[in-house]
């Protein structure tokens, strides 16, 4: 596998509950990353060929289907630096004592509680790419020029599918970092909008990073939504 690919599992149906026999079916769900698309089907393409070795191993039969997917996100350098500087005029998320005090017993830093949450702007990065995320904003991105920031709204240090991260979700510091991040995304769009220019710029700069390239849905075209059941 390449640096950066990822293969998550999880067991949808263990086949029983019997713990001192072989169930006699069983299914899983996987998650396939990669950085592009192509490395994606690749990637995906030997899952399958595993899941036929060791059906082959064991004399047992598999189905293999894919049931979602999503581009990688691309983000338009033009779009992210005014969202940037409009982050910038609106400032940080105004985080109180409590806020502090809370989020660093989430973590352990009940005497380092002024680093707890992000207080302060960090400038923009020069290099501006893409995370290891799902996220179907992706997809737009490839259709037309997207812009994304990142806001505190947890304490610092904390990980990513936690229960620790869960809880936190509708603490106050939360809700303070949400708000924030709309005034900022709500104040680019108006930006956007009265500056012609600044979209052509943006629009131009999608057009060269594409070179002419149409959207590939990674999604096969026989694949339906899931129906919600009865």
């Amino acid at each position: 596998m390449q640096d950066g690919e990822r293969i998550h599992y999880a067991y949808r149906d263990a086949g029983g509950t019997a713990a001192n026999v072989v169930q006699a079916r069983i299914e899983l769900a996987y998650i396939v990353r990669s950085q592009t698309i192509e490395a994606v089907r690749a990637l995906t393409a030997r899952v399958e060929r595993i899941a036929s070795g060791a059906a082959i191993m064991t004399d047992t039969e598999f189905e293999f289907s894919i049931e979602s997917g999503m581009s990688p996100y691309q983000p338009n350098r033009v779009l992210t630096q005014m969202m940037h500087e409009q982050f910038v005029a609106v400032g940080a998320p105004d985080f109180d004592d409590s806020d502090l005090a809370t989020a660093a017993a989430f973590v352990g830093l009940e005497h380092e509680q002024n680093r707890s949450l992000d207080s302060e702007i960090a400038p923009l990065s020069d290099r501006i790419g893409n995370s290891l995320g799902s996220t179907d904003v992706g997809d737009v991105s490839v259709i037309t020029p997207v812009a994304q920031i990142w806001v505190a709204s947890f304490a610092r240090n904390t990980a990513f599918h936690s229960w620790q991260l869960v809880s936190q979700g509708k603490l106050p510091a939360a809700h303070k970092g949400m708000l924030q991040a709309a005034k900022v995304m709500a104040i680019a769009a108006i930006r956007a909008i009265q500056d012609p220019d600044l979209l052509e710029q943006a629009r131009k700069e999608h057009r060269l990073s594409f070179a002419g390239a149409t959207y590939d849905c990674p999604i096969p075209a026989d694949v339906l939504p899931p129906l919600p059941k009865r």
